[in-house]
């Protein structure tokens, strides 16, 4: 009546990358509709409970934070005592039934090579065979039953990032970024002080990685570089440098 998986969007992947990890539960679609019980005070467009606690905190890797939108197709329910909102996927048929299928994404960070282990994920709900109208409550079980299901344990590969192929002044940026830059349209004197923004952004280990270093980089060996101050945000990183031609 009832399933629960996982997978990611990899099998492997590299230190320093963005793990996609993703959860995943169908029930019955007739058995949900005529046989589940609400377990909870707050009425669940499904109410089950799913147990994964490594969705919150996995060894190995850094919870990337994300902010649910749901749409018109979400659907919630319970994921470790929180209420979540998970994506309605498309209706699977298993064994000529039709199955309500739900699914909810978390991201984490790599830190470093090896394995990261994911315990099997746990799915807990309640039901009933029969129910009596009442006038107050409308319609009661009769009886309940408890049950559960245990999906698989995985394990996802961790390499190391290659050491071919790495560009001169590679200070560990793994992910897909846009940079661009912006300086001062004034004329400078030599010796004195100017100001050179950079800006990057898009989605990886965006706030982990070294900034590059202007001493090093083809065309600045024109400029003493004084320091740098950094700011922004989980998708976007700016530096600017405080040099002198």
């Amino acid at each position: 009546r009832v399933f629960v998986e996982m997978d990611t969007a990899k099998p492997e992947y590299f230190a320093q990358e963005i793990i996609r990890l993703r959860l995943r539960f169908g029930i019955d679609t007739e058995f949900a509709t005529n046989n589940l019980i609400q377990l909870f005070r707050k009425n669940l467009d499904i109410p089950v409970r799913v147990e994964a606690p490594w969705l919150k905190e996995l060894p190995g890797a850094v919870f990337l934070p994300v902010q649910e939108s749901p749409d018109t197709d979400s659907q919630t329910f319970v994921l470790n005592d929180d209420d979540v909102v998970g994506t309605h996927l498309e209706d699977r048929q298993v064994d000529g039934r039709r199955f309500t299928v739900v699914e909810i994404e978390r991201r984490f960070l790599a830190e470093s090579p090896g394995a990261l282990e994911l315990p099997a994920p746990t799915m807990q709900f309640a039901y009933a065979t029969g129910f009596r109208e009442d006038f107050l409550q409308g319609r009661v079980p009769v009886d309940r039953n408890d049950g559960s299901v245990t999906g698989i344990d995985r394990s996802v590969r961790i390499k190391p990032l290659p050491e071919e192929g790495r560009p001169p002044g590679f200070t560990g940026a793994v992910g897909r970024f846009t940079v661009d830059a912006e300086g001062s349209a004034e004329p400078v004197t030599a010796g004195e002080s100017t100001k050179l923004v950079i800006h990057i952004e898009g989605r990886g280990n965006l706030g982990l990685f070294a900034a590059p270093s202007l001493e090093e980089a083809p065309g600045f060996e024109a400029f003493h570089v004084y320091g740098r101050i950094e700011g922004g945000d989980g998708t976007r990183r700016t530096i600017t440098y405080d040099l002198a031609p």
